[in-house]
């Protein structure tokens, strides 16, 4: 089983929701593409180590959620290296007063790291850099808009048409949190039980439950994805064969034959897990995340990224002129939503993934605190 996730969040209180997708993907796919904003996340403090300190606070200045403050001090640190370079013969006094400020600068975003890597925890995200080294788990920075991939990063519109990265999309199952099932991008009926689904309706079928995943570390995340290599080996190779039909013509019948069957199994293994049983148990484990499986038209799945603005226009205009010359496929989908939601078909909302974790596992608003 593989899978993809090209995450869309720009609100912080919907980062949760991303980190609970990944955990999801990790302990049930065999190899997992992750492109977007938590790609960033989760190696922002690895790439900060490779550059130097001018570098570092150009990055974090431009960090989407900077605080005034901090960008106060970042301007004022160049304005006096601005100043220090015109300077032939720099003074000793001068020369020690960039030292200090240097210093103080250091400390200032060692001090934004810290609590990068506090709010990284409460949002789940903590320790998958490591999960990305122990299974196949490729990391891909995105570009918002188009052009050619450049510094290592990806265009939608190359991901989209499985250009870039080789072999990421075919026969992939795409991992969509609710900011996916909204109104906006769905116009017709939506089947959400086997007997409802019709030739060329999108579906979304509950499939089983997850405990919360995001406050279980590394170690116990790869020790649970042991456990299941066999129980879920069948399950997985079912997977794939749903998306190699899905990306043909269409799996809608082998998915209510072979697919729909297996849920009570994997329910049933993940029930009696020792480490889900007792994070079930526990008051931060009891909020519980929903797993749908579903096939949508491509129209769907790409109003979805064009809304988030991450194909152009002219891109989207393209791809929607061409649909017509394409076979007659779907995109296999892993929808997770938060258990207490249920499956609504709402308007589009930042809500939406707030409550995919307990009250002491919250979101936080800003990264970046210098007080």
């Amino acid at each position: 089983m593989k899978c993809i996730q090209f995450d869309v969040t720009k609100d912080p209180s919907n980062l949760p929701a991303d980190a609970f997708g990944i955990r999801i993907a990790y302990l049930l796919s065999d190899y997992m593409n992750l492109i977007g904003n938590s790609t960033f996340l989760i190696t922002l403090e690895a790439i900060l180590k490779t550059f130097s300190l001018a570098q570092r606070l150009k990055i974090l200045y431009n960090f989407p959620y900077c605080e005034p403050e901090f960008k106060l001090i970042a301007e004022n640190y160049f304005d006096f290296q601005k100043q220090m370079r015109a300077l032939k013969h720099p003074t000793n006094a001068v020369f020690l007063a960039g030292r200090k400020l240097e210093k103080t600068v250091e400390d200032i975003i060692q001090g934004w790291l810290d609590n990068f890597r506090v709010n990284l925890n409460k949002d789940g995200f903590i320790g998958l850099l490591e999960l990305a080294d122990y299974i196949s788990f490729g990391l891909h920075h995105a570009d918002s808009l188009p052009g050619k991939s450049s510094r290592g990063h990806l265009c939608t519109q190359e991901v989209i048409n499985n250009q870039q990265p080789d072999g990421a999309v075919n026969n992939s199952i795409w991992m969509q949190s609710g900011l996916f099932y909204q109104a906006d991008f769905f116009e017709t009926m939506v089947a959400t039980s086997v007997n409802m689904i019709e030739e060329d309706m999108p579906y979304f079928i509950k499939a089983f439950e997850f405990p919360n995943l995001n406050i279980l570390n590394t170690i116990e995340l790869k020790s649970i994805k042991a456990q299941f290599a066999t129980e879920l080996q069948p399950f997985k190779a079912m997977m794939d064969e749903w998306a190699v039909q899905c990306y043909k013509t269409g799996g809608k019948d082998y998915f209510i034959e072979k697919i729909v069957p297996s849920f009570a199994h994997i329910q049933e293994t993940i029930d009696n897990n020792p480490i889900l049983h007792h994070l079930s148990s526990i008051k931060e484990g009891k909020v519980t995340a929903s797993v749908y499986f579903g096939e949508v038209s491509p129209l769907i799945h790409w109003s979805f990224y064009y809304s988030h603005n991450l194909l152009s226009d002219i891109e989207y205009n393209l791809l929607v002129n061409n649909y017509n010359d394409l076979p007659n496929h779907t995109i296999p989908i892993l929808l997770f939503l938060p258990t207490m939601d249920g499956l609504t078909l709402g308007e589009k909302e930042e809500e939406t993934a707030e409550e995919e974790v307990p009250d002491t596992i919250q979101a936080v608003r800003k990264f970046i605190n210098i007080d």
